[in-house]
């Protein structure tokens, strides 16, 4: 399996999180480029707590887990999941994750948006937009891109 890690480089004040990450996600999601491994970094950045990114775009056969940053020793974080397409369950919450903690999202088969949030900290949310995945030309022309 190839994996794809979305680290979002926090330099000096500056979050980065290019343009050409978020297109090549897409094209590798409509394209059938296999399964990717999606991380989404939990924690406290500049003293500023957030998901990064705090929207994504995966395939239903990618996998997506949430890293808290480890040296975020001193704040529970969790993922609480507010909403998913008809047709889905939510997935499980996490309950509290400390610092160097992972949480593993059970697969999300159900293409459409997933919200989530954590509740130990005000305005803390994400969205993933989450597309079916296809394996020819055909199905990808005739995908309806959000």
């Amino acid at each position: 399996m190839r994996s794809r890690v979305l680290w979002v480089a926090v330099v000096a004040g500056f979050i980065g999180c290019g343009e050409s990450d978020l297109l090549s996600n897409v094209a590798n999601t409509l394209g059938g480029g296999g399964p990717s491994s999606v991380t989404i970094v939990v924690g406290d950045s500049n003293a500023v707590p957030g998901f990064r990114p705090n929207f994504d775009t995966v395939a239903t056969i990618d996998t997506v887990e949430w890293s808290v940053l480890s040296e975020d020793l001193d704040a529970p974080y969790n993922i609480t999941w507010d909403g998913a397409p008809p047709g889905a369950q939510l997935p499980p919450n996490s309950g509290d994750l400390m610092g160097g903690a992972i949480y593993d999202a059970p697969a999300l088969t159900t293409p459409g948006y997933y919200t989530y949030h954590c509740t130990h900290h005000k305005g803390m949310s994400g969205t993933l937009y989450v597309l079916m995945a296809v394996n020819n030309a055909k199905q990808r022309d005739q995908t309806r891109r959000p």
